[in-house]
């Protein structure tokens, strides 16, 4: 594991398995998404990065996760339902997923699926996003339910 937000309720990982960086994004339990890179990761320090890119403004609609090594494109899929709030009350983990499971897919035997190498550096870059005034994020949150 090398991040994740969420748990088996809802939520989203990223994690290298069986020598391939993966993607997974868990809506609801309902649906789920994967995207792997199409080439294993190389050894040694490396530079791995998911570029999530919404289709809209809207909360909740179509995204495209990207996967990067590197610098190089390795990997591409469509999130076609995102959660439009909060994926549960589970926090933000870094080189492990410390409650509950976002993926079925993790090995068994190792419920946290720790990472065993080194993370220098996890960034979070969140673009231009939409600027609302506390009114208007009110007003689209009771249009949600």
């Amino acid at each position: 594991m090398l991040a994740c937000l969420g748990g088996d309720t809802a939520g989203w990982s990223l994690f290298i398995q069986d020598g391939r960086l993966v993607y997974h994004y868990n809506w609801f339990d309902v649906e789920r998404y994967e995207v792997r890179s199409t080439w294993p990761v190389p050894t040694g320090k490396v530079e791995l990065k998911l570029a999530f890119d919404n289709e809209g403004k809207a909360p909740g609609g179509p995204a495209t996760a990207r996967l990067f090594i590197n610098g190089e494109e390795c990997g591409q899929g469509r999130i076609d339902k995102q959660v439009r709030g909060r994926f549960s009350l589970e926090s933000l983990d870094i080189g492990m997923d410390a409650l509950s499971p976002v993926s079925k897919s993790y090995p068994k035997g190792r419920p946290h699926f720790p990472f065993t190498g080194t993370i220098g550096k996890v960034r979070f870059d969140f673009g231009d996003g939409v600027d609302q005034s506390p009114a208007q994020k009110l007003e689209q949150h009771l249009k949600m339910d």
